[in-house]
């Protein structure tokens, strides 16, 4: 019979913390050790595209659980080879957003800690690039690279109506280990 290898929780969750910003999302370190309770994403909106189909798309979504706020850009990437447009596995988004309410801005990603301002409808401003690329072969012994780049900026309004939660002694011990 084989082992079990298992995994500590903060591992994990600094694991995950490294994909999220692998594909551009902000994320205070609270966040990496919860699971958002609340997210509320804009229309999908799609950039680059190209008469062969080849395109990014991008859905972004606020997510919170309550404490810390984050976004996620939602990216997909499409490209035109051998014959058809491909998703893509490799795709890549970066970029900058901000959250408003009342014309105020209340969390970015370039706040140090996106703390949650709390249930209300807001105005998401994003401004996002992406790309990817994939090598790709046929059972015709038919290969070749494909990639594609694009972005742009988006805005709409969102809303969210989780209520606000303060942060416990068990979330500070859990952002201190999931830190290291």
């Amino acid at each position: 019979m084989g082992k079990t290898a298992w995994v500590k929780p903060a591992v994990a969750a600094a694991a995950l913390t490294a994909a999220f910003a692998a594909v551009g999302a902000t994320t205070a370190p609270a966040s990496a050790t919860t699971v958002a309770s609340e997210q509320s994403c804009l229309a999908t909106k799609k950039f680059g595209r190209t008469s062969s189909g080849s395109r990014i798309e991008f859905t972004p979504c606020v997510k919170t659980d309550g404490k810390v706020i984050a976004l996620d850009p939602g990216v997909a990437c499409f490209a035109y080879g051998i014959s058809r447009v491909h998703r893509l596995k490799d795709c890549r988004a970066t970029g900058a957003w901000s959250l408003y309410k009342d014309g105020e801005r209340v969390a970015s990603s370039s706040s140090k800690d996106a703390k949650y301002p709390g249930p209300g409808t807001y105005t998401l401003t994003a401004d996002l690039q992406g790309s990817g690329s994939w090598r790709l072969s046929d059972s015709r012994n038919r290969s070749g690279s494909v990639q594609v780049s694009a972005g742009g900026s988006m805005e709409g309004t969102i809303t969210l109506t989780d209520s606000v939660r303060t942060p416990s002694n068990s979330d500070s011990r859990k952002r201190i280990r999931s830190s290291r």
